[in-house]
């Protein structure tokens, strides 16, 4: 024990160098002894020489799980930049030791490995705890609107302004929140009082975008071209462009707004296709963009002369592989993550511009899709066919905010369908997240099954849909899969609906059998959902009243 006390007082002297050469003499008759690989390694860290503390303090840290050990191993793990492990011993400690220091450690931890989810819940607590610390808000906020937890991020963006009332940064974020929130009104107050205190191109462009959305056209065109002045970029400035056209119904925005589409996609620089036949070519058509317009689009298909190539192929995502191969037989489709060779290629959603059609000249509206055989046979004893059997899909991907948000239909709005009689409803979601609310529902009413784990892909899908009398859908793949299909189908959509649907409200040229439901006053889906439910009850009469006829 001598040894380890010269070791010691060598050390409260400041001589390391002898401290250091009694703690390893200790240390090498002594290997187990955690409290001497503790004090070399703190030793190390005093004078910042981290690299070498990290072997006595992980040795430490595995013989001794103390607090004052891990945090020393948690701070010289920050110190030699492992975050990750680092902000997992520190997300421990914090939960003993509140100090101020190693929330701070912990939350630059997170900051550096870009954990937002991690990072926003310390930064709670620790603005909470602790007196304001504005980059903590700001990267807060910042934070809280990536995630979609918006509540938060509008509380933290208010108290930044209170700060700093001229922020116009925080300005334009705080009306991002309120249009994530389809609180338009307070949106567009928020991005002309960031255009009034510093005019730069974010607010400019996003109040472009939310007139847009507004179908003020005529402002919002003004805005996108000021853009330009503030650095928009012609890629930017075409999908702007061709967005402002299209939902005014106008086809010649098709071409910008592809512009960008194709933008995204680095391998249609390399052999884009002309639009002309040559049996010598192997012609790629890639599907690019979401399931939506994969079906949507896939209509355009059948423009393509498949025998004026040596070959085309159809490359689409595996979940729909099964179901556009049977409906494209004369097209080889393979999976689009696979390395596929090629001569030229291009997107499906481009076929209406190489052949030169309009929104005048939409083909096949009625039905151009078909489940295959093998599972429609597979799910057509599956349902009660004395019962009115009704597909539910309500919320989809909303990870874009600005675009699809609300594409999400809370299910306590659709609560009062399920009071109608005669009725089986089948959520379609796939996910299992959903699962919970169908279940509780059904406890309820007795009329409602989640099939999220039968569903293994749209071949599954499109089966269901064949063997139900209607869908109730948000815009989504699977509303425009039913559509495709020719299904009766009562689309819900919002007042400031995508550019796909124009301004329609009853009816849509891309599908007969689809129904309009949308929208009088953004974010209110009540309305909507009260017409779909007297709908529904004139299909069960009109089918009640057929039966009596067939009798």
């Amino acid at each position: 024990m001598e040894i380890i006390k010269q070791a010691i007082e060598f050390h409260k002297k400041g001589d390391y160098q002898n401290a250091e050469k009694y703690y390893l003499q200790f240390l090498d008759k002594n290997p187990d002894e955690a409290k001497a690989h503790h004090l070399l390694g703190a030793m190390y860290m005093q004078i910042c020489d981290y690299n070498k503390a990290l072997k006595p303090l992980s040795k430490a840290y595995e013989l001794d799980k103390s607090l004052p050990v891990k945090t020393d191993y948690a701070l010289c793990l920050y110190e030699i930049r492992e975050f990750e492990k680092s902000l997992i011993l520190f997300l421990e400690i914090l939960e003993e030791n509140s100090s101020k220091i190693l929330y701070e450690k912990a939350l630059d931890c997170a900051l550096k490995i870009d954990f937002s989810e991690k990072y926003l819940k310390l930064a709670v607590k620790y603005i909470e705890l602790f007196d304001e610390d504005v980059s903590v808000l700001r990267n807060a906020a910042g934070y809280a609107l990536d995630l979609g937890e918006l509540n938060i991020a509008e509380k933290y963006y208010k108290r930044i302004l209170e700060i700093f009332p001229d922020d116009y940064i925080a300005l334009n974020n705080l009306a991002l929140v309120y249009e994530f929130k389809l609180d338009f009104k307070l949106a567009e107050s928020c991005y002309r009082k960031a255009i009034e205190i510093k005019p730069n191109l974010d607010p400019v462009y996003n109040l472009s975008v939310l007139l847009r959305r507004l179908r003020k056209f005529e402002e919002s065109f003004k805005y996108l071209q000021l853009s330009r002045e503030y650095g928009l970029t012609d890629v930017g400035y075409d999908c702007g462009l061709g967005l402002h056209l299209l939902c005014q119904k106008d086809f010649s925005g098709f071409k910008p707004y592809l512009n960008f589409v194709k933008y995204r996609h680095t391998f249609l620089k390399y052999s884009p296709w002309d639009g002309k036949a040559d049996k010598n070519k192997l012609l790629l058509l890639c599907a690019t963009e979401g399931f939506g317009d994969i079906f949507m689009f896939s209509r355009y298909l059948d423009f393509v002369d498949v025998k004026s190539f040596r070959d085309v192929l159809l490359a689409v995502p595996d979940a729909v592989l099964e179901l556009m191969a049977f409906n494209f037989p004369d097209f080889k489709v393979v999976d689009a993550q696979k390395q596929i060779p090629y001569d030229v290629n291009d997107i499906i959603m481009n076929l209406p511009n190489v052949y030169n059609l309009d929104f005048n000249h939409i083909p096949s509206s009625s039905k151009y899709l078909m489940a295959p055989p093998a599972y429609v046979d597979k799910w057509q004893n599956y349902f009660d066919k004395r019962k009115f059997n009704v597909g539910l899909f309500y919320a989809g991907n909303f990870a874009n905010k600005r675009s699809l948000r609300n594409r999400c239909v809370d299910f306590k709005f659709l609560e009062p369908l399920f009071d109608i009689e005669g009725i089986k409803y089948y959520s379609l979601q796939p996910e299992k997240c959903f699962s919970n609310e169908i279940e509780v529902q059904n406890q309820k009413t007795g009329n409602v099954e989640a099939l999220y784990d039968k569903i293994e892909n749209f071949s599954d899908t499109a089966a269901i849909i064949e063997n139900l009398d209607l869908i109730i859908s948000i815009d989504s793949s699977v509303a425009n899969l039913a559509g495709a299909m020719g299904k009766k189908t009562f689309m819900l959509l919002p007042k400031s609906a995508d550019w796909r649907w124009f301004n329609d409200d009853k009816k849509t040229p891309w599908y007969d059998s689809i129904q309009i439901f949308k929208q009088i006053e953004e974010g209110k889906w009540q309305e909507p959902v009260e017409r779909i439910k007297m709908a529904l009850k004139e299909e069960i009469k009109e089918r009640e009243e057929n039966k009596k006829a067939a009798e």
